[in-house]
């Protein structure tokens, strides 16, 4: 019965969009008789039909009853017979009229999309440009003793983890800066240029190109252009790539021995299914067995400290209070070989089965 009414309302709602000489649609007696003082209060919630231009209606609800509290809810192409709703609304769904083309929000994700495609296409294009006007900042960046660290910290990551790290890949594909460029789209009310784009006053080309532009116009924080961030951001990619292939090399290479157990530990461990480790530590020929929650272990750590380790240190609060004391005791509390644990591990065990053991 009640699919029944939907039809025949809907029915009803397409007669109205095609209709020139009609307004006015009412949805249904409303059961609620507020603001009775006023003049313009009505009985019925209705939709009012708002012509723009080129045959073009914005579609507006009563709201509160009233004529004067009126809610934008839709788009209707009337030349081309096209819906585009904002959203259904409780006493009309307007997906199922077969003037529907899409939902607005979809038109906005569209454009988005297609901005976000131009932006991904300019790096890929630009690349060598971009990190050409980069490279004087970047330069003087890598002067700093601390920013080199970093990026040689981001290669470990990556190296001890073959590369299947979030961090790492959000690093690789530039992903803060997409982010920043859709937060860029939001502020630009591409609503609003979605309307524009189906009143056919403006093509989805230009505003894609419009959007960029005024984008790359723009300075940051440190009053350094967008053009200049991402050319930097592609510098450290590179640079972290080159240190990248000297970690992998066969070669004895004492720079980076450090890193070659750390990735023996992770790569023996980082696929197994289970929520503790049993770890033994060895210092100073003393040793320590215990209990150590497996994720702790693989949580890389980009901070600029002393430690050279590319994952987090050792966390005193995840291991047992009886256990905790024995690992004091055998790292003698001593912060560098909290920083430094992984390179002190021999073994480490899930149940019987022994996942590491040092040569």
């Amino acid at each position: 019965m009640e699919e029944k009414f939907m039809k025949r309302k809907i029915e009803s709602f397409d007669e109205f969009l095609i209709d020139q000489h009609v307004q006015l649609f009412t949805l249904e007696e409303s059961k609620i008789h507020l603001f009775k003082s006023n003049k313009n209060a009505i009985h019925e919630d209705i939709i009012v039909k708002a012509l723009i231009r080129n045959n073009v209606y914005l579609l507006y609800r009563s709201k509160y009853l009233s004529l004067d509290n009126l809610e934008a809810i839709g788009l209707f192409d009337a030349k081309n017979k096209r819906l585009y709703p904002y959203y259904d609304i409780y006493n009309l769904t307007m997906s199922l009229s077969k003037y529907y083309r899409k939902s607005y929000s979809s038109v906005v994700d569209e454009l988005e999309q297609d901005a976000m495609n131009l932006f991904n296409d300019y790096i890929k294009n630009k690349k060598e440009y971009l990190k050409k006007i980069a490279k004087p900042l970047f330069d003087k960046n890598l002067e700093s003793k601390k920013f080199k660290d970093s990026l040689i910290k981001m290669a470990a990551i990556e190296y001890v983890f073959n590369g299947d790290c979030p961090m790492i890949l959000k690093f690789n594909n530039l992903d803060d800066e997409k982010e920043d460029y859709s937060r860029h789209l939001k502020t630009c009310e591409i609503n609003r240029l979605a309307l524009l784009y189906l009143l056919d006053e403006v093509g989805k080309t230009d505003i894609s190109n419009n959007l960029l532009k005024l984008y790359l116009e723009k300075t940051n924080y440190s009053n350094e252009t967008y053009e200049e961030t991402i050319g930097f951001r592609l510098l450290e990619i590179e640079y972290k790539n080159k240190i990248l292939r000297d970690m992998y090399k066969k070669d004895d290479n004492e720079e980076f021995n450090i890193y070659r157990k750390t990735r023996n530990v992770v790569q023996a461990i980082k696929d197994i299914q289970a929520k503790f480790l049993t770890i033994t530590l060895s210092c100073d020929n003393e040793e320590v067995t215990f209990k150590y929650p497996k994720g702790e272990i693989l949580i890389p750590d980009t901070s600029y400290t002393k430690n050279e380790n590319p994952l987090r240190r050792l966390s005193r609060y995840d291991i047992s209070n009886k256990d905790r004391e024995l690992v004091d005791k055998v790292l003698k509390k001593k912060s560098e070989n909290y920083d430094i644990y992984i390179n002190l591990i021999t073994e480490i065990k899930w149940g019987k089965r022994i996942l590491y053991r040092e040569k």
